[in-house]
């Protein structure tokens, strides 16, 4: 990521009130402590954390309720039986490798460079893979991922040992994905790389199937899918066709290209993933000239861009691809920008299918997105 996020930056000149002072008038301390943190607990360690509910410094209870078992809680109930762990623990250690316990075993099986397709060219160590070659191999930096089973009809029920792995490819980091002397902007830089990188984000879609003990990549598979920063995508909801995402490449305003800065996921219901752009300010700058000589459009544009890009016009050190691509360079075309910051629709099982940014999901840095059915239906 970014050496400096401007994620940590308030830039939200809203003066409506502040969502800690909601809470904070909303819930006290100690009830949210006992009805959050103690539930929150429990559902996902179980049982035997039903403990980190109860009483807290604020409570002025006087103690134990006289009369009552001393083998209970005062409120009369039994205390929980502590979970115990079915394994024996690992030991501390400083090793640099994966430690697990006796009886389990790890496996590498979705990394960088991997091949998503049959044929795909080998990963060189040396990180000469041009950006053709990264088009057909798994992308950098997994963030969000998760396994579709080949046989589900809601994202999660159905088969174990098949299904598609769908994982985000967050960001690069140019002192491993590069050759060494390569490095954004620099004088070995050029389109190729930019490419590279490029093909590196998004998400990938591949078919994994585990046989005899181990997971493999069906390579053939119909499913296997690269959806990059060059996959043609489909803005949908309120924004689509606004005139402040129309450019020169599409004045309909919804048709645009590729997804990155993938951060968090989820998946809906009728078995489809979504992935969330995230740091989307950070590819866009104003190409090789000097940022102090390039004026923003209007005053309207420039109030826009700092609220989310801060002050800053130029794209980070860690792409640079404003160099070499001018959909990149908002001095070029200023609208593009603002087809990113979306969470992202991809159907895993029709690799034909057009992704969908859902603009109705609205516009800021995401960081995932989930959904449930309530019981209602």
């Amino acid at each position: 990521m970014s050496s400096s996020d401007q994620d940590d930056i308030p830039s939200n000149p809203s003066q409506a009130v502040h969502f800690n002072e909601v809470v904070r008038r909303a819930v006290s301390r100690r009830g949210f402590l006992k009805a959050g943190l103690g539930a929150g607990a429990v559902g996902f360690m179980g049982a035997g954390l039903t403990a980190c509910g109860g009483d807290d410094d604020d409570d002025d209870s006087s103690g134990s309720n006289p009369g009552t078992d001393p083998g209970t809680n005062p409120g009369g109930e039994t205390p929980a039986k502590p979970v115990e762990l079915n394994f024996k623990a690992v030991p501390i250690s400083t090793a640099d490798t994966v430690v697990v316990p006796e009886g389990y075993q790890f496996a590498v099986i979705n990394r960088w460079g991997d091949p998503l397709f049959a044929g795909a060219p080998a990963f060189k160590a040396d990180a000469s893979n041009g950006g053709d070659d990264q088009a057909r191999q798994l992308g950098y930096n997994h963030d969000g991922m998760h396994f579709f089973p080949i046989d589900g009809t809601d994202s999660v029920n159905g088969s174990s040992v098949e299904g598609l792995m769908v994982t985000n490819h967050e960001y690069t980091t140019p002192d491993y994905f590069y050759p060494v002397g390569v490095q954004p902007g620099n004088a070995q830089w050029n389109l190729d790389w930019v490419r590279k990188s490029q093909h590196a984000h998004g998400v990938s879609v591949r078919h994994m199937r585990l046989a005899n003990g181990k997971w493999e990549p069906v390579l053939d598979s119909p499913f296997n899918r690269s959806v990059n920063a060059n996959v043609a995508m489909q803005l949908v909801g309120p924004a689509a066709g606004n005139r402040l995402v129309r450019t020169n490449a599409d004045p309909t305003g919804t048709r645009c290209f590729g997804t990155f800065g993938n951060c968090g996921n989820g998946y809906t219901l009728w078995n489809t993933y979504l992935t969330c752009e995230e740091n989307f300010t950070d590819y866009f700058g104003v190409g090789t000239a000097d940022p102090a000589t390039v004026n923003y459009p209007d005053a309207e544009y420039q109030a826009h861009m700092e609220r989310y890009k801060g002050s800053g016009k130029t794209s980070s050190s860690s792409y640079r691809w404003d160099h070499y691509d001018n959909r990149f360079n908002w001095a070029q075309e200023p609208n593009e920008y603002n087809r990113c910051g979306w969470v992202v629709e991809i159907d895993p099982f029709d690799p034909n299918s057009t992704p969908k940014k859902l603009t109705a999901l609205g516009r800021f840095k995401h960081e995932n997105a989930a959904m449930t059915l309530a019981d209602d239906k």
